[in-house]
C-alpha cells in the first residue's frame, strides 16, 4: 500500500491509476447482478422500480412542459438564478460527500480487502469518487432531467443537452473532492478512539455550515420572488455568478449553450472538466497516505469500542433491578444512531433544510401565510410534521431492519416481539417528535406566536407524529431487509418511497381534520367543532399506529431467519 501503512505501494502502470477501469467494471457488474441476477423476486422489484422511474420522468417532463409554456425567464435573465441553483447544488454535494467519504471509505467492508490487494490506494480513492459521482448523476437525471430537457426544448436548443450535462457533472466533482479531502484530513489526525464519534459531528457540522452560508447569502427579503417559478435569487445569484467561481462558469456555459453560442459554452465546459479532473487526481494522489492511515485508525477504533464499558451496561441500574428489555434495546439503538455518521447525516440534512425554510431571516410569518380562519401555528406545525416524516423514515422505518443478522439473538431470547417494536417506536418517537417540536418552537418564535398557541399546536403535533412513527415502525417490521452489508441499505428504496407517500397522505388527512373545524361560521360552533376535530385526530393517529404495530408484531413473530 504506502509507507504510512508500512507496506510498499504496488507497482502499477499509469502512475498507479491503471486498476481504476477494472474497479469500475466490477462495480457495474455488482449493480447488474444485484438488480437482475439475484433471483426472480429481485428482478421483479427491478422491473417495478424501473417502470415507476420511467413513469415519473415522463410525467414530470409533461408537467415541466406545461409550466414552461406559461412563460419563463429568457436565458440572459436566467443566469443569476441558475448560478444560485448551482451554488445550492454544490452545498448539497459537499454535505453528502462527507457522509459518503465516512461510510464509503472507512466503514465499507470492501475497502479493507482492496487495501491488502495489489491495488494502489489512489486507485481505490479515485474509483470510489467516480462511483459517488455516477450515483449523483443518476439521481440528478431523475429529478432535474425532465425540467432541463423541457426548458432546452422550449428554447430550441435540445442539442446542447450533452454539453450542459457535462458542465454540471464537472461542477459537482469539485465539492465532492473538497468534502472528501476535508474528511480524509480530519480522520487522519483524530485520535483512534474518537474517529467514529467525531465522524458524526463532522457530518452534522458540514450540514449546518452549508445551511448558514445559504442564509448569509440571502437577500433581506428572504425567499420572495418577482419572476415566474421563483427563479430570481439575487443575493445568492450575484455572488455565485462571479466570473472567477466555478458556479459562474457553469451558469455561463449553460446559458451560452441555450442561446446558440457553442464556442463559449465549449470553452467554459472544458475549463470545468479540466478543473474537475485535476481535483479528482489531486485528492486521490495527495490523500492516499492519509486515507490509509486514517482507515487503520478507524479499524482500531471499531475493534476497541466493543470491549469498553460492556460490563457497565450489563450491570443492574437503579433500585429496580435490571433495565426493562424494551429500554435496553432503545438505549442500544440511540447509541448506534449517535455513532453512525451516514445515518446521522441523512437524518440531519432534511431537518436542516426545513429549519432554513421556517427560520430564515426576513421570511414572511406563518400567520401571514395562513388564511384568516386558520390559526397561526397551523402552517408551522404542517412544516414541522413533514420534517418529522423524514425523521421517522430515517429512524423508525429502519428500526427492525437495522438489526440485520443480529435479529436472531432477539428471536432466540425470551423477548416478545411487542417489546422489540415498543423500543423501536420509543426511539423513533423521541427523535421525530423532538425535532418536530423544536422546529415548531423555532417557527413560532419567528412568527411571534403566543405561548398558549404554541402549546396547543405542540400537543396536536405530538399526536400526529406519534401516529406517524407508529405507522413507520409497523411498516418497517412488515418487510424488513436483514441481509444487508451496509447499514444504509437496511431499508429498500421502494419501501422508503412507499412510506413517504403513505406518510404524506396520512399528514394530509390529519391536517385536513385539524383545519375543517375552523371553517365553521360562528365562534361558538367553531370551538365545539375544534374539540370534535381534536378527538377525531386522536382516533385517527391511534388507529393508524395500532393497526401498523399489530401487523408488525404479527410479522415479526412469524419471520423466518
Amino acid at each position: 500500500m504506502t509507507e504510512a501503512a508500512g507496506v510498499a505501494a504496488p507497482a502499477t502502470g499509469w502512475w498507479g491509476y491503471r486498476p481504476v477501469p477494472g474497479l469500475l467494471r466490477s462495480r457495474v457488474r455488482m449493480a447488474v447482478n444485484a438488480a437482475l441476477r439475484a433471483g426472480p423476486e429481485q428482478r421483479g422489484w427491478t422491473l417495478i422500480l424501473g417502470t415507476l422511474a420511467v413513469a415519473w420522468w415522463l410525467g414530470t417532463h409533461r408537467i415541466a412542459t406545461v409550466v414552461i409554456a406559461g412563460g419563463v425567464p429568457s436565458p440572459a435573465r436566467l443566469e443569476p438564478a441558475l448560478a444560485a441553483g448551482l451554488g445550492t447544488l454544490c452545498g448539497v454535494v459537499a454535505v453528502t460527500s462527507v457522509s459518503f467519504a465516512i461510510s464509503g471509505l472507512y466503514l465499507a467492508r470492501d475497502v479493507e480487502l482492496l487495501l491488502v490487494a495489489p491495488v494502489s490506494p489512489r486507485a481505490v480513492l479515485l474509483a470510489k469518487l467516480c462511483v459517488q459521482l455516477a450515483t449523483g448523476v443518476a439521481i440528478a437525471a431523475l429529478l432535474a432531467g425532465p425540467w432541463l430537457v423541457a426548458y432546452l426544448s422550449a428554447q430550441g436548443a435540445l442539442a446542447a443537452l450533452p454539453l450542459v450535462a457535462v458542465a454540471a457533472l464537472a461542477l459537482a466533482a469539485l465539492p465532492l473532492c473538497a468534502g472528501t479531502a476535508v474528511t480524509i484530513v480530519t480522520v487522519r489526525f483524530l485520535p483512534a478512539r474518537r474517529v467514529r464519534d467525531a465522524a458524526a459531528l463532522l457530518v452534522t457540522g458540514t450540514v449546518f455550515v452549508v445551511t448558514a452560508v445559504n442564509v448569509v447569502l440571502r437577500t433581506p427579503d428572504g425567499v420572495r420572488s418577482t419572476t415566474p417559478l421563483a427563479l430570481d435569487a439575487p443575493g445568492r445569484g450575484r455572488i455565485a455568478d462571479l466570473a472567477w467561481l466555478p458556479t459562474g462558469w457553469a451558469a455561463r456555459a449553460a446559458v451560452a449553450a441555450a442561446r446558440g453560442r457553442p464556442a463559449v459554452a465549449c470553452l467554459l465546459t472544458l475549463l470545468l472538466v479540466v478543473s474537475a479532473a485535476a481535483a479528482l487526481l489531486l485528492v486521490s494522489r495527495l490523500g492516499e497516505a492519509a486515507f490509509v492511515a486514517g482507515h487503520q485508525r478507524a479499524v482500531e477504533a471499531g475493534e476497541g469500542r466493543g470491549r469498553r464499558r460492556v460490563a457497565g451496561r450489563l450491570r443492574h441500574r437503579g433500585r429496580g433491578g435490571p433495565r426493562p428489555v424494551w429500554r435496553a434495546i432503545a438505549l442500544k439503538d440511540l447509541r448506534e444512531l449517535r455513532r453512525d455518521a451516514s445515518q446521522l447525516g441523512q437524518l440531519v440534512l432534511p431537518i436542516a433544510l426545513f429549519a432554513l425554510y421556517i427560520a430564515v431571516p426576513g421570511q414572511g410569518t406563518s400567520a401571514g401565510i395562513a388564511t384568516a380562519r386558520l390559526p397561526g401555528w397551523f402552517a408551522v406545525a404542517l412544516t414541522a410534521a413533514f420534517a418529522s416524516l423524514f425523521a421517522a423514515s430515517g429512524v423508525a422505518l429502519r428500526g427492525v431492519g437495522v438489526e440485520g443478522r443480529r435479529l436472531w439473538v432477539l428471536r432466540c431470547a425470551p423477548v416478545p416481539p411487542g417489546q422489540v417494536l415498543l423500543a423501536k417506536f420509543c426511539v423513533g418517537l423521541g427523535v421525530a417528535a423532538g425535532l418536530g417540536l423544536g422546529l415548531l418552537v423555532a417557527g413560532g418564535l419567528r412568527a411571534h406566536l403566543p405561548v398558549s398557541d404554541l402549546a396547543l399546536g405542540g400537543a396536536r403535533l405530538l399526536v400526529v407524529v406519534a401516529g406517524l412513527v407508529g405507522l413507520a415502525t409497523g411498516l418497517g417490521a412488515v418487510r424488513p431487509r436483514l441481509d444487508w452489508t451496509d447499514p444504509r441499505r437496511s431499508v429498500g428504496v421502494g419501501q422508503s418511497l412507499g412510506f413517504l407517500g403513505i406518510g404524506s397522505l396520512y399528514l394530509a388527512v390529519c391536517f385536513t381534520v385539524l383545519a375543517l373545524p375552523y371553517a365553521h361560521p360562528s365562534s361558538a360552533g367553531a370551538a365545539q367543532a375544534v374539540t370534535w376535530g381534536d378527538a377525531a385526530l386522536v382516533v385517527l393517529a391511534a388507529g393508524s399506529a395500532t393497526l401498523a404495530l399489530r401487523a408488525g408484531v404479527a410479522r415479526l413473530g412469524a419471520i423466518e431467519l
